[in-house]
């Protein structure tokens, strides 16, 4: 980016005097300086993280796996199992988190290069 005169960058809007009490609306998408590539790029990083939090969360649970056959549990069965009510409320919204970021990284990778390497790489992520 090119500074401007004013010391700011081109294209950004300037610091406002108080950030403590603006930074909410100094973060706002602007449809004057913000482009539209820049925003979907921003929101595919955002729906990949989430994306990567929520697989890892799901292969690897809260709370780790049992490591043994002993107190009537079975070696890799989820410890938070046990709490059945938590543990299918963490399930099902670690499920609707990750499957909601895959749509979103599938539809805003649309028509790119390699789109079906994206699709399948996906899939693979919600089918394990």
């Amino acid at each position: 980016m090119e500074e401007g005169n004013d010391g700011n960058y081109q294209g950004q809007s300037p610091i406002p005097a108080n950030i403590a009490e603006n930074w909410f609306l100094y973060f706002q998408y602007n449809p004057t300086n913000d482009k539209p590539s820049d925003m979907r790029n921003i929101m595919l990083i955002i729906a990949t993280l989430i994306a990567v939090i929520t697989f890892q969360a799901g292969v690897n649970p809260p709370g780790g796996v049992w490591q043994d056959n002993e107190d009537g549990h079975s070696a890799g069965m989820a410890i938070y199992a046990s709490r059945q009510i938590a543990f299918y409320v963490f399930l099902v919204s670690n499920t609707f988190a990750l499957s909601t970021s895959l749509l979103v990284i599938v539809c805003l990778t649309y028509r790119f290069p390699l789109h079906f390497e994206i699709w399948v790489a996906t899939a693979s992520m919600m089918v394990t």
